[in-house]
């Protein structure tokens, strides 16, 4: 029970201080249990749980009103007081964000974040304050917990008159709980049940469900038709060793071709698309909300400076031999490799929307990473036969169809326009 004094003044072993932990602690470590302001991070990148949610709490007597803002995708979302001693890439500055406003920073999706307001019995959160304040801290550790990509990442700071800010928190890459830095001897399962009991009693486990409404796992309607589509949107990037580039296209059936419209620039992330993938999170390096534009658009949010326009027509046989491609292919119901973060030198990602008719509901295709497994509606794609060998040991790459959708954009003159956009590049 003498956690927090533990934390500071560093009584594991003697050893002093060394977790940079206010010095109030100290004088009155049993304060932090009656903490007034208390605040939460709860972010989640897992299929059929993705969410940010971040809450504040502030003590009202016998209870705590309560206000939250929540993100469709996980680390989407800003605090307004985000852990100091989470150690971090050289990329990945924190956005600071009070909970009732929406910041420039924050990734929230297509929508802005969501607010919610409320009351919660006190008795809940000061269960959770007290299994943080029965915590042990172990022996000190050389570095913080770390930020990695996937699983559960959940941070907790709590302000009290006695004690200032105290943080506790757990990463995806690092699960076990640590006191502003330091970690703790039992892992924090007891913070975690605590949290989770929490989290239930102000209704987040309804708002993640809502948040995550999966697509079923059937193909569309139509998929087996889908090579006789009236329309297609192409948002194709590529990042890494070679010529990078972003275009967007716009493609409209007409008799035996297909008119086209294009904007292209040399750097990925600098072009928008009308109708983003619901089913993909937005780019991590993303530093606002998404934004959306039309091919024949210019778009203050978007911010290429060498972007080029072109239009033209090609014939309508490649169109349709990549659409024939993936409708050739069914659902994997059985995946559960990797997805998105699958990267060596080059980080290429696509997302072609589909229309049978103008005005039908779209159907969403797209890779997410170097190995290239396309996915409709968010579900990977069955492999053709030799696929997986080729694709690697992660879950493999779809090679025809992949050569099927280069065959596509190289008819169109992606080729040749990325020669355009990189005019004083050394090919070897």
């Amino acid at each position: 029970m003498l956690a927090l004094a533990c934390v500071a003044c560093g009584c594991h072993g003697g050893a002093p201080n060394d977790g940079g932990v206010p010095d109030a602690l100290l004088a009155a470590p049993a304060g932090f249990a009656q903490a007034t302001l208390v605040e939460l991070r709860d972010s989640v990148d897992e299929e059929g749980k993705r969410h940010d949610v971040v809450l504040r709490f502030e003590r009202e007597g016998a209870d705590f009103a309560w206000s939250a803002k929540v993100g469709r995708f996980d680390a989407s979302l800003g605090e307004r007081l985000p852990d100091p001693f989470l150690q971090r890439g050289p990329y990945d500055t924190p956005c600071v964000c009070a909970i009732d406003a929406v910041c420039a920073c924050e990734r929230a999706g297509p929508q802005a974040p969501e607010g919610k307001k409320g009351r919660v019995a006190a008795a809940l959160v000061d269960a959770l304050l007290a299994a943080c304040a029965a915590e042990a801290l172990a022996p000190t550790e050389a570095d913080a917990g770390r930020i990695n990509a996937g699983g559960p990442r959940r941070h907790l700071s709590a302000w009290a008159a006695a004690t200032g800010d105290t943080h506790f928190s757990s990463t995806s890459g690092d699960p076990k709980w640590r006191a502003n830095g330091q970690a703790l001897v039992s892992g924090g399962a007891a913070i975690d049940g605590a949290f989770d009991k929490l989290l239930a009693a102000v209704g987040v486990p309804a708002w993640v469900g809502a948040l995550n409404v999966v697509s079923p796992m059937t193909l569309p309607p139509g998929f087996a038709e889908l090579d006789e589509a009236q329309v297609l949107e192409v948002n194709d990037q590529w990042n890494g060793l070679g010529l990078t580039h972003h275009v967007f296209l716009r493609l409209e059936r007409k008799g035996s071709d297909f008119a086209w419209k294009a904007k292209l620039a040399a750097y990925p992330g600098s072009l928008a698309e009308r109708l983003p993938d619901p089913y993909t999170p937005p780019d991590r390096d993303h530093t606002g909300l998404p934004c959306l534009c039309a091919v024949d658009a210019s778009c203050r949010c978007e911010h290429a400076r060498d972007v080029k326009k072109k239009s033209g027509t090609v014939a309508a046989a490649p169109v349709e031999a990549f659409l024939a491609a993936v409708a050739s292919h069914g659902i994997d119901a059985a995946f559960k490799g990797p997805r998105g973060n699958v990267w060596t030198d080059d980080h290429p990602k696509a997302h072609v929307a589909v229309w049978s008719a103008p005005g039908a509901d779209p159907v969403h295709l797209s890779f997410l990473d170097q190995q290239r497994r396309w996915r409709v509606n968010g579900h990977e794609l069955t492999l053709d036969p030799g696929d997986t060998a080729k694709g690697g040991t992660f879950h493999g790459s779809h090679v025809k169809l992949n050569a099927a959708y280069q065959a596509m954009l190289t008819a169109i003159g992606l080729d040749k326009w990325i020669e355009e956009l990189h005019p004083k590049a050394t090919h070897r």
